[in-house]
């Protein structure tokens, strides 16, 4: 039987949730659960990099493949409209997760493609800017059978180097990322 929560974003705490592929219907509404999980379950491994429409503009997937960096070439990113779920189909990167009202933005919000970027090196603080960030609230290492859910207050830093002792080469990510329209989904 498929449970479903429904968990709705606060949009001043981060809701990053990464767990186990198998679990995540269980964080999933109902309506989502269904739109998504036919095409992560007949999932073809040969499928084409590219955007793949699940449910109009309100969910659909992204198929990327590329190479991790260091963390020095990546950039912190949060979105307005939409949530992430992650998913690394082959390979492995590191991904940082900050709330994104803590940071400093590096350039102004791209409505459009839904992004916007922010500085690594400051932050702000009950309103005092360019204080240092010391570090982000949480890096894991994302593999297959796994998912990390970002809400848009979960500002992230994918395509970093996975933490692997005397590895400074990148090493190829591919990569499901589905979008799903925050108040389509979690009003």
């Amino acid at each position: 039987m498929q449970r479903s929560i429904g968990i709705k974003p606060e949009r001043d705490k981060s809701k990053m949730i990464a767990d186990s592929l198998t679990a995540l219907p269980q964080y999933l509404p109902k309506r989502l659960y269904q739109a998504v999980m036919p095409f992560i379950e007949k999932l073809d491994t040969d499928i084409p990099d590219g955007k793949y429409p699940l449910d109009g503009r309100k969910v659909f997937a992204r198929i990327q493949t590329y190479e991790t960096k260091p963390v020095s070439g990546c950039r912190i990113e949060a979105h307005r409209k939409y949530a992430d779920i992650q998913i690394v189909l082959a390979g492995s990167e590191c991904i940082d997760v900050f709330p994104a009202v803590a940071l400093e933005p590096e350039t102004d919000y791209d409505a459009e493609a839904d992004v916007q970027f922010y500085k690594a090196d400051f932050c702000k603080a009950g309103g005092a800017a360019n204080l240092p960030v010391l570090s982000p609230l949480v890096r894991f290492s994302a593999v297959p059978d796994y998912f990390a859910l970002f809400y848009p207050q979960d500002a992230h830093r994918p395509q970093m180097h996975a933490e692997q002792k005397h590895t400074t080469q990148g090493q190829q990510v591919r990569k499901l990322i589905i979008k799903i329209n925050v108040s389509a989904y979690f009003p």
